[in-house]
């Protein structure tokens, strides 16, 4: 995406706070207290802070104050392009969970005009393309992100699980098959997974020879069975955190 970044518009706060940024359209913004409440917490000031406390708003539930904290990051002047793009994919988050899908959508590509290496960015923009049915551009976009470096399994699980889901849709169980068995050795714990290879199993049924689906189900309780293992051996592993209260 090589277009200009979308425009930001300054949106005063009417309680003479912070000056708080949306992207063009969006609902004005005005200031977020929850959130400059929460980055003096930590200690810390600044985008990076901010982007954080914002998330931290979001993982609670409080959309509204999120909103806010997205919309205030995007005001500072010294936001880098790296911290733009994660205040927007969090407010195509919040736009998405309010079915605002047209709005999302716009959210996410300014996002990944800020930022084209984010595989958060694609997953999230690709799985927005196969919501409303745009098949073959969320398969490009899926693949666009699996093509990137991922830093941990928790950001390259959701863009394999989501081109596998696309691809059932799609009448391609097989291909949805490889790409579920690549994510259940990342996590062979995670349900998402295990359900979308059983399906993928199903629908193979069909058109495949009886001892392939046999030798594939297989498989399947075999890593089912080391995912149960493994969650009972995490509940009696207590780890105790270094700092206090944490």
């Amino acid at each position: 995406m090589s277009a200009a970044p979308t425009a930001v518009v300054p949106v005063p706060c009417p309680a003479g706070g912070p000056v708080a940024g949306v992207p063009a359209a969006d609902v004005p913004i005005a200031c977020a207290p929850a959130l400059l409440g929460a980055a003096a917490q930590t200690g810390s000031s600044g985008p990076a802070a901010g982007v954080a406390a914002a998330h931290a708003l979001l993982a609670q539930g409080r959309l509204r104050e999120a909103a806010l904290g997205y919309g205030a990051v995007l005001s500072w002047e010294t936001a880098t392009m790296a911290e733009q793009a994660r205040a927007l994919q969090g407010l195509t988050l919040i736009a998405r969970s309010s079915g605002q899908m047209g709005e999302a959508l716009r959210l996410a590509q300014a996002a990944l005009e800020r930022d084209g290496r984010s595989m958060v960015g694609w997953t999230s923009y690709a799985s927005l393309l196969a919501a409303v049915g745009q098949w073959q551009a969320a398969e490009a976009g899926f693949q666009r992100a699996l093509a990137l470096p991922a830093a941990t399994a928790e950001e390259f699980l959701p863009a394999l699980t989501g081109l596998g889901e696309l691809m059932l849709a799609t009448g391609r169980p097989a291909s949805a098959l490889a790409c579920f068995r690549r994510g259940l050795a990342l996590a062979p714990g995670s349900a998402v997974v295990r359900y979308g290879m059983g399906t993928a199993l199903a629908l193979m049924e069909a058109g495949s020879r009886p001892e392939e689906v046999e030798a594939e189900r297989e498989k399947l309780a075999r890593l089912e069975e080391e995912g149960r293992y493994l969650d009972g051996l995490r509940e009696k592993v207590h780890v105790a955190s270094p700092v206090g209260g944490v």
